[in-house]
């Protein structure tokens, strides 16, 4: 039985609370009160989600400032998803409930992060740009008899070029950036042993006991994170 847009509301909900759940989301506040923007009493990341799924002039104005950062910032996309719930749950709706299922969080998250690029309209087109950008990468609704590429289980939407191709070199990159402090030693293994030592994700995950979704936009998050800090050091 497929589980509805709740289950991917939680998942990211979830996400929220390791990204912005303590000091994190304090300090994204702090930025928002700085910028003038309204932050509706929240305390965290997850508050202040759920308080900009009501529409508003104002709430607006905050999540549009959000959707800006989030080009810069990917732990945000988890953000605008939670607090376009409504939105996305509306489209999901009308695409069909054999699609909108849990399953389809990663589709959703990558998705989003291609949207979150576009300059902002308004929540409505927000959502119908991800569900439809989802939608059309989902293995799911290949018409039938329609012979395709295979893809990728462990493809999560980084461009390759990002990061160095061959396996001593990318390991050597990985071990200067857990040395700079800026990645931690748990997302440091997790590349190495994904991306250099060939450990599928579902291995990984199940190793972790995580969902593989939960990991896939981990890592994706990480890798986003390592381009840039593969670009500052060229920059030297």
């Amino acid at each position: 039985m497929n589980t509805l847009i709740p289950t991917y509301q939680s998942l990211f909900t979830r996400d929220l609370e390791v990204s912005f759940g303590a000091s994190a989301g304090r300090a994204l506040l702090a930025d928002l009160e700085a910028a003038t923007m309204a932050t509706f009493g929240a305390v965290n990341g997850p508050t202040l989600a759920r308080q900009l799924q009501t529409s508003s002039e104002v709430s607006d104005a905050t999540l549009c400032f959000l959707m800006d950062r989030a080009r810069s910032d990917q732990r945000l996309v988890s953000l605008i998803l939670v607090a376009l719930e409504p939105e996305i749950t509306a489209v999901g709706k009308r695409i069909g409930r054999s699609w909108l299922n849990a399953e389809r969080s990663t589709d959703l998250f990558l998705a989003a992060s291609d949207v979150l690029k576009q300059p902002f309209r308004s929540r409505v087109t927000t959502a119908q740009l991800i569900c439809t950008t989802a939608r059309s990468a989902s293995r799911h609704h290949i018409p039938r008899g329609v012979t395709i590429e295979t893809i990728d289980p462990n493809f999560d939407g980084v461009d390759p070029s990002t990061l160095p191709q061959p396996a001593n070199e990318r390991a050597e990159i990985l071990q200067e950036a857990l040395a700079s402090g800026t990645f931690t030693k748990e997302e440091v293994d997790l590349l190495v042993a994904t991306r250099v030592n060939g450990v599928t994700l579902a291995t990984y995950a199940n190793q972790l006991g995580v969902k593989m979704t939960t990991l896939r936009m981990r890592r994706h998050r990480i890798e986003e994170r390592l381009a840039a800090f593969i670009r500052s050091e060229e920059q030297r």
